[in-house]
């Protein structure tokens, strides 16, 4: 293998796995892209800016609100995450959601209730963000606040890859790591478990 490869594959390992459920390796500190920023798309700056289309995430999606009128801080902004850890550490680490819920006050000035979009994994997040507040704020917090929350590929049941990932690794992402590699990292997830399948179904 050639050795840059290598070492640049061990240090995005080193960067990305977590050492402990709550904890990073040492002199590591990750943190999500706050705002739309954070969502636009993967890798914005990368070739002069010519990667960002090409990495697109919810760029067409913000694209079209701001067509309609919706203004970035006002009544439309992202509350990015930091995916490899489960919802009570994202708390406990960043008081994640008491951040959420202020945002979702601000954008609510017009007292008209706040549309909540999540896609994915994003959605379990939103389903632990409504609990939280439900019981850090109150039901009337979220019938003022929460006007409709719209759930795309909402992994409610779960997902198969995250426990297959777990298990036995990801042939998917072969050559690049190896499923001893992928294995490791799915492990040192503290998320995963929250994404494995559940019912009898």
């Amino acid at each position: 293998e050639d050795p840059q490869h290598l070492a640049l594959k061990n240090k995005w390992l080193q960067h990305l796995c977590l050492c402990s459920p709550e904890e990073e390796s040492p002199g590591i500190r990750l943190e999500a892209v706050d705002g739309l920023d954070g969502i636009r798309s993967l890798d914005s700056e990368s070739l002069f800016g010519m990667a960002a289309e090409a990495s697109q995430i919810f760029a067409p999606v913000i694209k079209v609100l701001e067509e309609i009128d919706y203004q970035a801080g006002v009544d439309l902004d992202a509350a990015p995450y930091d995916w490899r850890f489960a919802p009570d550490i994202l708390q406990k680490r960043s008081k994640y959601f008491e951040v959420l819920a202020d945002k979702v006050e601000q954008l609510n000035a017009r007292g008209t209730g706040v549309i909540l979009l999540a896609h994915s994994m994003g959605n379990k997040v939103v389903r632990y963000f409504l609990e939280y507040a439900q019981h850090s704020r109150g039901r009337w917090w979220l019938d003022k606040h929460i006007y409709s929350w719209i759930a795309v590929g909402a992994p409610f049941l779960g997902a198969a890859q995250a426990l297959r990932s777990t298990v036995q690794g990801m042939s998917e992402v072969r050559p690049v790591f190896s499923l001893g590699e992928s294995m490791m990292f799915a492990r040192s997830l503290s998320s995963s478990p929250w994404l494995f399948p559940i019912g009898s179904q």
